[in-house]
């Protein structure tokens, strides 16, 4: 592992030398894909997990240029060319061979006081030609307690793209009540092209140049976030090909009812956290007959086009942060890094000061220098946690303010934001590869600055990182995604659609537009972190959830819950207030496989040229 210092920067990204290059509708590129086989039971646990929110009405198909300020208020014009959708005749009436399961690695599985096992499931690349190429999915399951009892399976996935449903059952097996874990094999899976079923990895060139800024400031600057993102687009291309047009939600979907038929359950229950909602909202629209309970939590809209799902989201991280800085101007005492200044000037202060000079940090023998950009990134991902993480920001800023780089790298690394010794995260291309092809537009620098205004209105704080982070890379992608079904008709599968008041990543207003798309009842609990649960620890919530799953019968009506000291709703629906019950979530909180713009840095990211 390099001791070297190095600079940290808020995230991995990729981009390019072109403007904004037009896209065609699948890569033309001839390569042949290999089958891919998953090497090994578990290979090692990705090091972070990127989150954001995406989803479209209708098909991405084509490239349309994106206007950088639509005339019209409210949604993007702009929308994708809609076309006929058909099943592929394989999934019409699956048959796959069952699963063999083993037992898990033991270095990969760190939860011991629970039996795990692993599989793998092969699937073809293209649904359209079942006989041609293959990969495999990567599965992990906890078998029920009591099997007399067993209702079925319960496969989970905890959002990303990119989150792995290993991991995610590897840390929160436990968090289950026994009511769930009698009666239900708990399975994860990791989806196509993410952690331990092929991962996308094309980051070769980005580590030998570094990242751009994060929030550009001149001409120069935003040519360099367009020439990384096209260097990423360019490797992806070059390395996977054809199969770069084969990763997505619509695939990722086909293989989760490929797994539901190779569990031997006649009808799928699942439990999809924050983009696992948006896997969901799929089958729910293409399986309905195959659906017996579907969880969502953490809604994603089931119909906004992009940009507008991106600027719902940075208003909504807006207001998240703007709750800290409240709480810190009424209570000084815990955020005695103010000195006594408004929050918002002194955060700006921190920000400013180390973007001139950034931050030594060390810890053991490893050192890394922490810049404007990580700060920032790493106080968008605390707003996954929502008030839970105000102390941390705090005492977060405190150190940085004091300059004593031992604390300061201590911190980091047991909250989780620097990880010495380990391996840079892959994450960032599997979030590529699955959400730009389902987004159609193209974006030159020019445009892209203009286009800043926009998020700069949405969020003053975190805006323009994602025109960075999202919208750049996304514009200069090599491939789009085949027809997907049109989120306009509804479902009446069973679901259960859960939303959080002051969800920063998925905005409440998701919540009520996916229960109406879904016909589905929708469970409000006012609370300020994303998603709602097992890891808030609230009664109301929890119960609810585990009681749909075992009866597979909906509530009647909506439901808010609420905590201890219960918030402002303008709901009309009934009230059930419960007493918080003592959190059962073990130490991996369900928040790190959120965050969205949240990196975790390494000693071996990109040495010596991070800022």
């Amino acid at each position: 592992m390099d001791v070297q210092p190095q600079q940290a920067t808020s995230r991995t990204r990729s981009s390019s030398q072109s403007r904004g290059p037009s896209t065609p509708h699948r890569s033309k590129q001839k390569k042949s894909v290999k089958k891919y086989h998953w090497t090994g039971v578990l290979l090692v646990i990705s090091s972070v997990i990127i989150l954001t929110i995406s989803i479209t009405a209708g098909v991405a198909h084509g490239s349309a240029p994106l206007q950088a300020a639509p005339d019209t208020a409210g949604r993007d014009t702009l929308r994708p060319e809609t076309t006929v959708f058909s099943l592929p005749l394989a999934l019409q009436e699956p048959h796959p061979d069952p699963l063999s399961w083993e037992a898990c690695n033991n270095t990969e599985i760190t939860e011991i006081s629970i039996s795990f096992e692993c599989a793998k499931m092969t699937v073809p690349v293209d649904y359209d030609s079942p006989e041609g190429p293959s990969l495999d999915i990567a599965l992990a399951r906890v078998k029920a307690t009591n099997p007399d009892e067993r209702i079925g399976s319960l496969v989970m996935n905890p959002g990303g793209p990119g989150g792995s449903g290993v991991d995610l059952l590897n840390f929160r097996a436990g968090a289950f009540p026994a009511s769930i874990r009698s009666r239900f094999d708990l399975v994860g899976f990791d989806p196509r092209g993410t952690n331990r079923s092929h991962p996308i990895d094309c980051h070769d060139a980005i580590r030998k140049i570094g990242n751009p800024p994060t929030t550009p400031e001149t001409p120069q600057e935003w040519e360099a976030n367009f020439q990384v993102a096209q260097l990423r687009a360019d490797e992806c291309q070059e390395k996977y090909g054809d199969l770069l047009s084969h990763i997505g939600t619509l695939e990722t979907t086909y293989d989760l009812e490929m797994i539901r038929a190779s569990l031997g359950d006649e009808k799928l229950s699942y439990l999809g956290y924050s983009y696992g909602t948006k896997i969901a909202t799929y089958y729910a629209t293409l399986f309905p007959n195959r659906t017996r309970a579907l969880i969502l939590d953490g809604a994603v809209h089931p119909s906004l086009d992009t940009p507008e799902i991106w600027l719902e989201q940075a208003a909504a991280f807006e207001n998240s942060i703007q709750n800290f800085f409240a709480h810190c101007d009424k209570v000084r005492t815990a955020c005695n890094w103010t000195k006594n200044q408004k929050s918002r000037i002194a955060w700006t202060s921190l920000l400013n000061k180390t973007k001139s000079s950034p931050v030594p940090a060390s810890f053991r023998n490893n050192k890394m220098v922490l810049s404007d950009d990580a700060i920032l990134d790493i106080t968008l991902g605390q707003m996954y946690r929502g008030k839970q993480s105000w102390d941390s920001l705090s005492r977060f800023f405190t150190l940085i303010q004091q300059g004593d780089e031992k604390k300061l790298g201590r911190f980091l690394v047991l909250n989780g934001f620097w990880k010495p010794n380990s391996e840079e995260s892959k994450g960032a291309e599997a979030y590529y590869a699955v959400n730009c092809p389902e987004f159609s537009y193209t974006l030159s620098p020019q445009e892209a600055q203009q286009l800043t205004n926009r998020f700069v209105e949405s969020s003053a704080t975190f805006g323009l990182s994602f025109v960075t982070f999202d919208m750049v890379p996304c514009s200069t992608w090599p491939v789009r995604s085949a027809p997907h079904p049109r989120l306009s008709n509804g479902s009446n599968a069973p679901a259960l659609v859960v939303s959080t008041t002051g969800d920063p990543a998925t905005p409440h207003s998701w919540g009520k537009a996916l229960s109406a798309y879904l016909h589905a009842p929708l469970l409000t609990y006012t609370g300020t972190a994303h998603v709602a649960h097992l890891g808030e620890g609230n009664a109301c919530v929890d119960d609810t959830i585990h009681k749909f799953l075992i009866t597979g019968e909906t509530p009647e009506d909506s439901i808010i819950c609420t905590p201890p000291q219960p918030q402002t709703s303008t709901l009309q629906t009934r009230t059930l207030s419960t007493p918080a019950k003592v959190a059962t979530t073990p130490n991996w909180p369900i928040w790190q496989s959120f965050p969205h713009k949240h990196n975790s840095y390494s000693t071996t990211q990109h040495p010596n040229t991070l800022k």
